[in-house]
C-alpha cells in the first residue's frame, strides 16, 4: 500500500510537470512541507487552480478499481454526436487503462479539494517525501 500524508485542511502549493513526471508540493496545516511525485505520467488533469487550493484529501488507487468519472476526466470521451464506433473505441480504451490501475501497472491518485484545485494523475509510480518545516 503506497502511503500519502494526511493533508486535509493543507495547502496545494504547486504543479510542476516534465519529462512524464509530475510533482505536488503541499503543506499541512502545522506548516509541514511535502512532495508528491508522479512517474511515467500517462494523463494528467487538474481543474480549478486557485490561490488557496485547500487540500481535502488525497487517495491513491492501485490493484483496485479506479473510479470511471475520474478515468474519463483523464481521457476525455468522444463527442456526443460522434459515430458510434468511436464512443465504442473509447470505450474500450478506457476499460484498459481501468484494467492497469486494478492490474498495479498504473497508479490512480486523486487531490480533491474543499477549495480549488482538484487533480487527477495516472502514472506508474509515486514518492512522498517531506514533513519538515
Amino acid at each position: 500500500m503506497i502511503e500519502v500524508p494526511r493533508l486535509h485542511d493543507g495547502y496545494l502549493t504547486a504543479i510542476a510537470v516534465a519529462d512524464k513526471q509530475a510533482t505536488f508540493t503541499a503543506k499541512s496545516v502545522v506548516g509541514e512541507r511535502w512532495q508528491i511525485v508522479v512517474q511515467g505520467v500517462q494523463a494528467l488533469q487538474v481543474a480549478d487552480f486557485r490561490e488557496g487550493n485547500i487540500i481535502n484529501c488525497i487517495e491513491v488507487i492501485t490493484r483496485a478499481q479506479p473510479p470511471r468519472e475520474v478515468m474519463e476526466r483523464l481521457f476525455t470521451p468522444p463527442h456526443h454526436n460522434a459515430a458510434a464506433e468511436y464512443h465504442l473505441a473509447h470505450g474500450e480504451f478506457l476499460d484498459k487503462k481501468c484494467e492497469a490501475v486494478r492490474s498495479g501497472e498504473f497508479i490512480l491518485i486523486m487531490i480533491t479539494s474543499s477549495y480549488g484545485a482538484d487533480v487527477a494523475v495516472l502514472g506508474t509510480g509515486v514518492e512522498v517525501s517531506g514533513g519538515l518545516d
